[in-house]
């Protein structure tokens, strides 16, 4: 469980970074990279021999409390999937 709240952290950190300076031509594309960092999070923590479903939690909690440029075209995208 630590590997998993390590990676966490970092990808939490890291989605933060790339989500605000990493420009794409169209605004709907922001929440497929967020899935693509989200599946990436997931992949190294397991590929660790941590718990990938705690380290996309905590990676979800970090980048969700941030200020991120399209968070609302992101929040919008996820409320959707909720149903």
């Amino acid at each position: 469980m630590g590997v998993g709240l390590l990676v966490g952290l970092l990808f939490g950190r890291g989605i933060i970074i790339i989500i605000n300076r990493v420009q794409l031509a169209y605004e709907g594309l922001y929440p497929a990279l967020l899935f693509s960092l989200i599946f990436l999070t997931y992949s190294t923590a397991h590929a660790c021999q941590g718990n990938g479903f705690l380290a996309v939690y905590v990676a979800g909690i970090i980048s969700g409390n941030a200020n991120l440029i399209h968070k609302k075209t992101l929040r919008s995208f996820m409320e959707g999937l909720r149903g």
